[in-house]
């Protein structure tokens, strides 16, 4: 039986500034060993090789050298740890960066890593944390995001997924102002940039028809793409698109023979660890993609009738769900994007009083799951059992929200429902 509503939590300054707080903490916690490990390696002239030394490595090569970053042959030329897979134009938002040189960049990186989780904490918990059963379970959520192994690795390898995962929330708490269309659209771009298997995020203005957030977010990449026709050899986005031809599911592009590690979680990676490479597993790989979109664009058809903000809400999420399961490479330490939707589905479980002893059951043991040492657990003897769970995890959170009808919460819900202040 559904509990009834429980009314938000009020953030009042008190509640507000522990909350500030508990964000910066959090921020530290993660954030300080990666950057004294930084300093310490600019110090002592170490030579540090994580995700964006590979992204800046590529940057430098294609923008400033005019070189090719898709092979092996060139990418030796820096402390990278492979040829690039992206578009080139990808690389566009990396350029800036390589005006410093790559011992001061990843540090300084680090610390605008550290603003944004001390964002993205702060909006999860006052937001839509706070909304979860009258708040009862706010600090217990601020202390897993404190220790969570999956953000102090996005730190490890200075990924951008805490970038992505705060942009998103950002574009959710955005979308209920129609004034903020030109932000929404600005932050969508951004996210694409940053990780272009987003770029289906643009079907979400374009099934509502909201114009004014398309446009923008096609400028940004408009502008990505004018930017690095200007600056980069055509030799370069030839060798991209040769590249592109010979990629795929269920198969092993040249320097990504790491697809069927357990690091990665996609559909592609369990099929080859499955079916190994060939035919037989690509008509598996593709049709149960296939498979994924059309039911995750169907029901988001169905429900355009959806209020503006909880439409965005479900949009946004579920389609961040389908993208971590068909992407052809999709890393452990993305799981960052599945602890965000287990907190918006909880929060918005409660405040349409849906809320049981099970589905309490099964978020807390989707969070636990989520935040485990996932690192340790791969290795032996755990590897072969643990490596299997976090796809179907990732499946059932997917279709638990596409069959969720969001009921709305604070600044998530929409406006004429929400309470008018006194």
């Amino acid at each position: 039986m559904d509990s009834p509503a429980k009314p938000p939590l009020p953030i009042s300054s008190g509640s507000g500034a522990w909350i500030v707080v508990a964000a910066i903490a959090i921020a530290l916690l993660q954030a300080v060993p990666e950057i004294v490990g930084l300093v310490d390696a600019f110090l002592h002239h170490k030579i540090v090789v994580n995700d964006l030394a590979t992204h800046y490595a590529h940057a430098d090569m294609a923008f400033n050298w005019r070189i090719s970053p898709y092979y092996w042959e060139t990418i030796r030329l820096y402390p990278a740890r492979s040829p690039a897979f992206y578009p080139i134009f990808v690389y566009a938002l990396f350029w800036p960066l390589t005006i410093l040189p790559m011992a001061w960049a990843l540090p300084l990186f680090a610390l605008v890593e550290a603003g944004v989780l001390a964002v993205l904490a702060w909006l999860l918990l006052s937001k839509i944390a706070a909304h979860i059963e009258g708040g009862r379970w706010t600090i217990a959520i601020a202390a897993l995001l404190a220790g969570a192994p999956v953000i102090a690795f996005n730190f490890f390898e200075l990924q951008v997924n805490l970038h992505i995962a705060c942009l998103i929330v950002l574009c959710m708490l955005l979308i209920s102002r129609p004034r903020n269309d030109w932000l929404v659209g600005l932050f969508l771009g951004l996210v694409l940039l940053l990780k272009f298997y987003f770029i289906l995020v643009l079907a979400i203005p374009l099934l509502r028809g909201d114009w004014r957030i398309l446009l923008t977010a096609t400028a940004v990449l408009a502008l990505a793409i004018a930017v690095t026709a200007l600056a980069v050899p055509g030799a370069i986005w030839r060798d991209w698109f040769e590249f592109a031809l010979h990629s795929g599911y269920a198969i092993k592009p040249a320097g990504a023979a790491i697809v069927d590690w357990y690091y990665n979680q996609s559909l592609n990676g369990y099929v080859v660890r499955l079916l190994g490479t060939g035919s037989v597993a690509q008509i598996v790989a593709y049709g149960v993609a296939a498979a994924i979109l059309v039911v995750n664009f169907a029901v988001l058809i169905v429900e355009r009738g959806l209020p503006r903000v909880l439409y965005y809400s479900k949009a946004l999420l579920t389609l961040t769900l389908a993208i971590y399961m068909v992407a052809p490479l999709t890393w452990l330490h993305y799981l960052i994007y599945q602890i965000v939707v287990v907190v918006w589905l909880w929060a918005d479980l409660s405040a349409g009083g849906r809320i049981t002893s099970w589905r309490r059951i099964g978020l807390i043991a989707l969070l636990a799951l989520l935040v485990l040492p996932w690192f340790m657990l791969l290795q032996a003897p755990f590897g072969d059992y643990f490596g299997w769970l976090l796809l179907p995890a990732t499946a059932v959170l997917w279709a638990c929200c596409l069959m969720h009808r969001p009921h709305g919460f604070g600044e998530l819900q929409p406006a004429a429902s929400q309470p008018k202040s006194a």
